[in-house]
């Protein structure tokens, strides 16, 4: 069950109250949902053992032909960035450059997924982990609560939108709190608020400066004091961050997506 914010959002950039660079952050979502109730279901293939690619089945024996799952009920918040703009900033140079450091590490890792790494997943991602971070300290929910889901794809179907929700086993679901942070000039806040705080971090200027950190250094400018949520909450092992794609950074030509025109 859903409720399409995103005339309200659009109607939102037209208000007078508005400055400058507040019109770029509204101009740069195309679309904001409310998702009021969700389900999913989560299947266990099975696991893979450190530095191996064969999945290991849940049923080691082999005896069962079937999989275990569970159902989850939740509600949550959907937005997707504006295409043209995001076709713009990524082929900014300096955007490329900054991914091409780190793709022979992402090669070396040995990992599949995201397949392709691009600039436009490293940005998403980034910016979920941001808002998940601003949303438990906003709407009371712990992070480890929450569960992002990044949808990015380029051509010939380009894709790049976030879903950030809660899933619990309860038929019933949960309380709403999350969905009504949907509210356009509330998640208007909340993102301001998250670009603030994407542009400076207690392990500054070291964490800034970091050409690799993490697993397999597959992170930037991303460490436990800016950018890192707990495991539950990160499909991607709290790696392929890196706040250099959602801040600005002047000295090196690096322009922040939201503030391009």
């Amino acid at each position: 069950m859903t409720r399409n914010r995103s005339d309200e959002w659009r109607e939102l950039g037209m208000a007078v109250e508005l400055g400058t660079d507040e019109r770029k952050i509204v101009h740069g979502v195309r679309h904001l949902v409310r998702v009021d109730r969700l389900k999913a279901v989560k299947g266990f293939k099975g696991f893979t053992r450190l530095g191996g690619k064969e999945i290991v089945p849940p049923d080691i024996a082999g005896e069962s032909d079937w999989l275990p799952a569970i159902e989850l009920y939740g509600e949550g918040i959907f937005l997707a960035l504006d295409e043209e703009r995001l076709k713009e900033w990524e082929q900014t140079p300096a955007v490329v450059l900054r991914l091409n450091r780190l793709l022979p590490r992402f090669t070396q890792s040995g990992r599949d997924d995201p397949n392709p790494l691009t600039t436009r997943f490293m940005l998403l991602h980034t910016l979920s982990h941001l808002l998940m971070r601003q949303i438990e300290s906003e709407g009371g929910y712990p992070a480890a609560s929450l569960i992002e889901r990044i949808y990015c794809a380029n051509a010939p179907e380009p894709m790049a939108g976030i879903l950030i929700h809660v899933a619990v086993p309860d038929i019933a679901g949960s309380l709403g709190g999350l969905a009504e942070l949907s509210e356009p000039r509330r998640f208007l806040g909340i993102l301001i608020r998250t670009l603030e705080h994407s542009r400076w971090c207690s392990l500054d200027p070291v964490c800034s400066e970091h050409e690799g950190q993490g697993p397999g250094l597959l992170n930037r400018a991303a460490c436990h004091a800016c950018a890192l949520v707990p495991e539950p909450a990160c499909e991607y092992g709290n790696t392929l961050l890196d706040r250099g794609f959602v801040k600005d950074d002047a000295a090196n030509g690096l322009p922040s997506f939201f503030g391009m025109t």
